[in-house]
């Protein structure tokens, strides 16, 4: 089963990249792209209804038209570049996005030139980590300051909202997810929080969602930045939705700890009865009359003078 579902995902990339029996092209700027309607009507709306008897012109005429976008504030137009990603898509059930440097201080993180499926292999300076090992607070050791794709993967989940495809959404929701979890402290991270904003419907929740957590996961960086701040202030409805997403992310419950021995805990004084918090470099005496029927006891500071400690 999968040998043969290797040889028919090769064969839909030899007549994508051919262009044999193609029967509609799509363009965006200088991209042009001979696709197969089975293909792509079948997994988006958008050229479905363009293809279909009676629908738009270009679907008739063979030729589909995409308006190209000028740069990333050009809102309303397609990045040509996203475009054929999402063809890559059409065809693959999945896309490869390059790799962004935003600063030339990270050129030692490019070595991939493509993602991998997997969380482990996402950046190779941190091979072999879960997703349940990520971590979840900043991490100036290391968290990277690159785009990590996350501008490229929110233009993808609007074009999977645009056209109608789903599964695409999907995808780019995940891929985005994982990307923030890195690039939260970039620039790119700030204009790609801009093009969530103003490139998906209001309703549409799954990449505002992840893009308000990951800026409240790290609200004691992201809001001193002068172009998060100026960012925030020009986009209607984000204010309220970090509100909204306060109320309802889970508190912090890891509190803080020993910087000696990672632990903190509230123990009970045997003598006055009152609780403290100690750690572990603060145990109970192991010997001598403070210890009654195997059982450790413990005392406060403030009771330890009474008894010599």
């Amino acid at each position: 089963m999968a040998l043969g579902r290797a040889q028919s995902d090769e064969a839909l990339l030899r007549v994508l990249q051919s262009g044999a029996y193609s029967d509609l092209t799509i363009k965006c700027g200088s991209f042009e792209a001979k696709v197969h309607k089975v293909i792509v009507c079948t997994r988006s709306a958008y050229f479905a209804a363009a293809c279909k008897p009676g629908g738009f012109a270009e679907g008739q005429t063979g030729t589909v038209v995409l308006k190209a976008a000028r740069d990333d504030n050009d809102i309303g137009a397609d990045d040509p570049e996203a475009v054929k990603l999402m063809i890559d898509f059409l065809y693959k059930h999945d896309y490869t996005a390059t790799r962004v440097v935003v600063t030339e201080d990270e050129a030692h993180i490019t070595a991939y030139a493509k993602e991998s499926q997997t969380a482990g292999s996402f950046f190779p300076a941190f091979h072999g980590l879960s997703g349940s090992q990520w971590p979840s607070k900043h991490n100036d050791k290391v968290t990277p300051t690159g785009d990590c794709n996350t501008v490229m993967h929110a233009k993808m989940y609007a074009l999977g909202s645009k056209y109608g495809i789903h599964s695409l959404q999907d995808a780019a929701l995940g891929k985005f997810m994982k990307a923030a979890t890195y690039a939260w402290n970039s620039e790119a991270f700030v204009v790609a929080l801009r093009l969530v904003y103003t490139t998906t419907p209001e309703n549409d929740k799954g990449l505002r969602n992840v893009a308000t957590q990951t800026l409240l996961r790290h609200e004691d960086v992201l809001l001193r930045k002068g172009s998060m701040e100026k960012c925030m202030r020009s986009i209607d409805g984000l204010a309220y939705d970090l509100l909204k997403a306060k109320q309802t992310m889970k508190p912090d419950t890891n509190g803080p700890c020993c910087n000696t021995c990672g632990t903190a805990n509230v123990k009970l004084c045997c003598n006055c009865h009152e609780q403290s918090v100690s750690c572990n470099c603060d145990p109970a005496p192991p010997v001598g009359p403070f210890r009654f029927d195997g059982v450790s006891r413990w005392w406060c500071r403030r009771c330890r003078p009474s008894f010599g400690l």
